[in-house]
């Protein structure tokens, strides 16, 4: 029971730093930071929308071919899924040090590596991350727990934004008090501090622990003969669907902004 409720405390930290991830690292502020940079690069000839739509499209592909990749890592060994869940630290690691050369270069490839993995780094560890809270939690005692973890999820998208706009704001009132005239700089030290949020998920991950491996080695040490029944969920194909939807309307607004001008007379 101790090793369940240290999983269910740690998926719903998790999901919190995730959601602030979503929002910061992958939404509005990473955005706000593509539209900078792209207007003094080569890009501001095409304008800014279409590197922002090339880099969003990049990491949803990214995203949609490791969904079945990432389904049969975290189901071939049901009774160790928490090392597919720590294999994701090292995605995080890429994530924030592609992160530092974006920050210091300004340079669109960088930003795509940025995006794509972070998107791969947060697909991997919720993936791992539900199958081990599913694993802790008895039948019929599920709902309530998934629904506090979007919850948590949720109250980490609002928070990101929230935290995001707090840090531009104090970052242009110090760049007034000492007249410094840099416009990406605010951006830049919200984006910072997504980055910095990789660091508590990693170590709620390490809390982690396989609820059935402990229970096939207790059941194990007294004589019992034990046999796991691997269940193949029916949602894992619905995710493939998921993240389609996420990815073709991006396509379209990426083949839509890359169609040359015309200008009319």
């Amino acid at each position: 029971m101790k090793l369940q409720s240290k999983n269910i405390r740690s998926a719903f930290a998790l999901s919190f730093c995730m959601g602030m991830l979503e929002q910061i690292v992958r939404g509005p502020v990473l955005v706000l930071y593509l539209y900078h940079i792209a207007e003094s690069q080569a890009w501001a000839a095409w304008g800014p929308n279409l590197a922002v739509g090339f880099v969003q499209g990049v990491s949803g592909l990214v995203k949609l071919a490791s969904v079945a990749p990432i389904s049969w890592l975290v189901d071939s060994v049901p009774t160790r899924r928490v090392r597919p869940l720590r294999v994701s630290i090292v995605l995080g690691f890429i994530t924030v040090v592609a992160g530092g050369f974006s920050l210091c270069t300004d340079h669109i490839a960088w930003a795509t590596t940025l995006s794509a993995a972070c998107g791969l780094f947060m697909e991997l560890a919720q993936s791992a991350s539900r199958a081990i809270l599913t694993d802790s939690i008895p039948i019929g005692k599920r709902e309530g727990i998934f629904v506090t973890q979007w919850v948590c999820f949720l109250a980490g998208s609002a928070t990101g934004p929230f935290l995001a706009a707090a840090v531009v704001i104090v970052s242009e009132s110090t760049e007034q008090a000492h007249s410094i005239q840099t416009d990406e700089l605010p951006v830049k030290f919200a984006l910072l501090c997504g980055l910095i949020v990789v660091i508590p998920a990693a170590i709620f991950i390490f809390n982690f622990g396989d609820p059935l491996a402990a229970e096939v080695e207790s059941r194990g040490r007294s004589g019992d003969v034990v046999t796991v029944n691997v269940v193949k969920h029916v949602a894992k194909p619905c995710k493939l669907l998921c993240c389609a939807g996420r990815v073709v309307p991006m396509l379209c607004l990426t083949f839509s902004l890359s169609r040359p001008r015309v200008q009319v007379a």
